[in-house]
């Protein structure tokens, strides 16, 4: 292992395994990421972009758990355009980009696995959204690569592309990697990332849409109750 972490990461631990770039989210004890890992994470991808000896881009999670969804958004509007900007950089790097899932992948987590080019998911993970889950990642296109969007365990072209055994998750990873990555791969992305832009547009009307819903009803129920 050719340890390559960048200083000033909180939220992300980055390095180099062999040719591989990896990135490891780092959640809390619930499972979840703070918003503020969507710059750090772009910072990484940009590096493992830029460097010569990383021919591919993968992304996991730690102590079995991918991600089940981001702590308390406090700032929308920045959460948003740093929504928009993550998609849109996974969506652009030219390398082929892997989800590594080693654990539950919910939410935000699992729209995150579905930008990546190849999602490889370990034995007894789950992956999917709650119903009132609002796309923020280009999940509105992404999600059609599968018929699965439930919280399930991972199977097989359902809601993930391989399954790998977890005692020998790292190694079946770098192997199935190295097997499917291709200039293919990336070409496919981008014709099917075509849209990605209006979908996002669309996505983030509509979150914002039920933000401000759900503020009238809190201010509704504040004022029936003082009556």
């Amino acid at each position: 292992m050719s340890n390559i972490t960048v200083k000033g990461f909180d939220y992300v631990s980055f390095w180099r395994e062999e040719e591989i770039g990896v990135i490891v989210l780092r959640t809390d004890s619930s499972g979840k990421i703070s918003p503020s890992v969507l710059g750090e994470l772009m910072m990484a991808i940009g590096k493992a972009a830029i460097d010569d000896d990383v021919k591919a881009i993968a992304i996991t999670g730690q102590n079995f758990v991918f991600c089940k969804g981001l702590t308390d958004i406090r700032n929308h509007k920045s959460y948003l355009e740093q929504a928009r900007a993550l998609a849109s950089t996974l969506a652009s790097v030219e390398k082929p980009t892997f989800a590594l899932v080693n654990g539950d992948a919910f939410d935000f987590g699992y729209e995150l696995a579905l930008l990546c080019d190849r999602i490889f998911a370990s034995d007894g993970s789950r992956l999917g959204f709650y119903k009132e889950y609002s796309f923020i990642l280009g999940g509105s296109i992404t999600s059609s690569r599968f018929h699965e969007l439930a919280r399930v365990d991972a199977k097989e072209g359902s809601n993930c592309d391989m399954i790998i055994a977890r005692d020998t998750f790292l190694e079946g990873s770098k192997n199935g990697i190295g097997k499917a990555r291709g200039g293919l791969m990336v070409l496919k992305r981008r014709i099917a990332m075509r849209n990605l832009i209006e979908a996002l547009n669309m996505e983030h009307l509509a979150y914002l849409q039920n933000i401000c819903a759900g503020n009238n009803e809190s201010d509704s129920l504040k004022k029936g109750g003082s009556n």
